[in-house]
């Protein structure tokens, strides 16, 4: 079982928003894991771009920023692993958009699919059923 926990762009922006839904659980379960450091954590360059998008769309620049220098951070004390979308992540990316018509995967879904299924990455931190839909597995675990 890989150590590595892929971030979506879901969780990033749960942590980075108290106005989110999620952000308690979120906020929690990462804090728990880093200082346990039982695993660590991951994403890709495509994910970062739509989380800084939508955190500027939905919360403003300073939002978008503040979270861009906690993702530098993070990168700078070995906390989090960044993924580049290669041109074989993309063609497989594109390849699963396409295939699964009764989803509404993101582009941004496909290639973390591509990359986790790639490095052997088995769970995703994410607040997006796509990643259970695709066989993964979801944390934190859904609140029922």
């Amino acid at each position: 079982m890989s150590r590595l926990v892929f971030v979506d762009s879901s969780a990033w922006i749960a942590l980075a928003s108290k106005d989110d839904h999620s952000h308690a659980l979120a906020r929690a379960f990462f804090l728990q894991e880093i200082q346990a450091r039982r695993r660590l954590f991951a994403t890709s360059n495509f994910v970062l771009s739509e989380t800084l998008t939508l955190l500027r769309y939905r919360f403003g620049l300073t939002v978008a920023e503040t979270f861009w220098h906690s993702i530098q951070e993070s990168l700078s004390n070995h906390l989090l692993r960044l993924y580049p979308v290669t041109e074989e992540v993309w063609a497989e990316a594109i390849e699963t958009f396409f295939k699964y018509r009764d989803q509404n995967f993101s582009i941004t879904d496909c290639t973390s699919f591509a990359l986790m299924r790639r490095e052997g990455i088995e769970t995703a931190f994410a607040f997006d059923h796509h990643f259970w839909v695709m066989g993964f597995q979801v944390e934190p675990p859904p609140q029922v």
